[in-house]
């Protein structure tokens, strides 16, 4: 919890895609100095503490949620990325 503390770490890496469990949602990161970093923010969960977040950290790449996805698997994430790579990603969280 609180990712909005700890994404230096993994901004090091210069990933273009993160998938963090117990992720809370992007209104929490408001006062964070990082949030300008995040091209796009996709935020699923009933506890804004607590959810799952996916995060394009380059803006090149566009999330969209899987016409696929069904509401029965909740925390499980169809998502359909597009940008320089196209791919299905599976986003999932126990929440």
């Amino acid at each position: 919890m609180k990712f909005r503390e700890k994404i230096s770490q993994p901004l090091e890496f210069s990933a273009d895609l993160l998938v963090i469990p117990e992720c809370e949602s992007f209104e929490k990161w408001r006062n964070s100095q990082y949030k300008e970093k995040i091209s796009q923010f996709l935020w699923f969960g009933d506890n804004p503490n607590k959810g799952l977040g996916v995060m394009a950290l380059n803006s090149q790449y566009k999330l969209e949620v899987h016409p696929a996805y069904s509401e029965e698997f909740k925390y499980i994430i169809p998502l359909k990325v597009t940008g320089p790579e196209e791919f299905n990603l599976i986003a999932y969280t126990h929440c």
